[in-house]
């Protein structure tokens, strides 16, 4: 037993998330298979749990977890459940261009579900863009690109309420953002759903990315407030306090809605 070896990312690491009010299981597959899709091939290594187990973070399973060395056959059994030795919370991919891969879960909070990632080396990202030369630009910009199609996928496949894409980071849960404890991230997507039925938040999100760019996808709306990941190469000020407004009324909105009650702000 013991916490799964083979999992290290070279740091910085750069993630996307999302948040899904639907089982955590049915998520991670369901990332998987985007990763899969994207290009990444299973590295055959997978970290379960045993079903019963509840945790915050993963480091509360450091006596629990099992790392397991599989076949890409097998590797696909357990990830889709045919064989079922425990939860999969942890699985090694590879990709030809950016290397290791890992889906996992991230931090949750007691009574939410947990965030899941897609997970690799953030590279040039992880630099200050002061310091980028030639090599170092056009690395940033293809890793971006891969990073927007992995999330608008991601959110596709799991119908996410809400996702995002950072370095360092952990997407918070909607209650770290209703408390004001947690904002958004400053490149973030937000469910048509949720903006439909509630066109507060969608004037909350507009006001408080004044001036950066918004990509309107069929499911929601990807809004962008640095440089790497937008077409203006135009990073907004504040960051990431100057989403209060928005980051709390989105963590309210999906705890209210699962309340039962209609959720107003």
């Amino acid at each position: 037993m013991g916490m799964a070896k083979g999992f290290n990312l070279e740091p910085p690491h750069l993630s996307v998330e999302v948040y899904v009010d639907s089982p955590e299981e049915d998520t991670f597959s369901s990332l998987c298979e985007v990763v899969e899709q994207s290009g990444c091939r299973p590295n055959g290594l997978i970290e379960v749990v045993p079903w019963s187990e509840e945790f915050e973070l993963r480091s509360d399973l450091a006596t629990t977890s099992r790392s397991i060395e599989a076949s890409d056959e097998r590797f696909s059994g357990l990830i889709r459940r045919v064989e079922d030795l425990g939860r999969p919370v942890r699985a090694r991919y590879m990709h030809k261009r950016f290397g290791r891969i890992v889906v996992e879960y991230m931090a949750g909070h007691a009574g939410e579900r947990h965030p899941i990632a897609i997970s690799t080396s953030a590279e040039a990202l992880g630099m200050p863009d002061s310091l980028w030369g030639r090599e170092e630009k056009t690395s940033a910009r293809k890793l971006a690109e891969w990073t927007i199609a992995l999330l608008k996928a991601a959110t596709v496949s799991s119908d996410a309420l809400y996702g995002g894409i950072g370095v360092e980071f952990t997407l918070p849960t909607p209650m770290k953002l209703s408390s004001g404890a947690s904002f958004i991230p400053s490149e973030v997507f937000v469910s048509r759903n949720l903006l439909e039925r509630h066109k507060s938040l969608l004037d909350a999100l507009i006001e408080d990315f004044e001036g950066s760019e918004e990509a309107h996808w069929d499911h929601g709306v990807f809004f962008s407030g640095w440089a790497p990941y937008n077409r203006r190469t135009w990073t907004l000020d504040g960051i990431p306090h100057r989403f209060s407004k928005s980051s709390s009324m989105l963590g309210k909105l999906i705890g209210y809605g699962r309340a039962g009650r209609a959720g107003s702000v």
